[in-house]
């Protein structure tokens, strides 16, 4: 994230204000690709959390030696985090191949 950012700053200094227009067709398949991904992980983090927290709360399976507070906030907030990482990297290897309808 904090190399895109930086791009785009780099982008905004020697570009002649070519981030203000409007995406093309193909820049927003690309980022559609990225999303797709990007939904798909953040939904099995979500059902992986639930199945967690309905394990935590109903005492279902063996009882496990250690104890981690606030378990399915943590793969949440992992899912989240790789489904971003995820997101930037089908956006990047999508632009630089250039084959976005595979």
């Amino acid at each position: 994230m904090i190399l895109i950012v930086l791009s785009y700053l780099l982008l905004t200094f020697i570009s002649d204000n070519e981030l203000n227009q409007p995406p093309d067709v193909r820049e927003k398949q690309i980022n559609l690709v990225g999303y797709k991904y990007k939904a798909i992980i953040l939904q099995a983090g979500i059902c992986v959390a639930i199945f967690q927290y309905q394990i935590e709360a109903n005492n279902w399976g063996p009882a496990i030696e250690y104890n981690i507070p606030y378990l399915p906030m943590h793969i949440m907030v992992g899912a989240f985090l790789i489904a971003e990482i995820v997101n930037y990297i089908a956006q990047l290897y999508k632009g630089r191949t250039g084959n976005i309808y595979e």
